[in-house]
């Protein structure tokens, strides 16, 4: 995986060869890990 840190305005890039289960379960922590407060975060 590549993180990058984007000044906030972090996208996540999924292609079709991703599991959905997965990609829910990686956005849910991004976005709400942490509260949100990681420079990190989705958005």
């Amino acid at each position: 995986p590549l993180i990058a840190e984007t000044g906030g305005l972090n996208a996540m890039i999924v292609d079709s060869s991703a599991l959905p289960e997965q990609v829910v379960a990686d956005v849910l922590t991004s976005a709400f890990g942490s509260a949100g407060q990681r420079c990190s975060a989705l958005r």
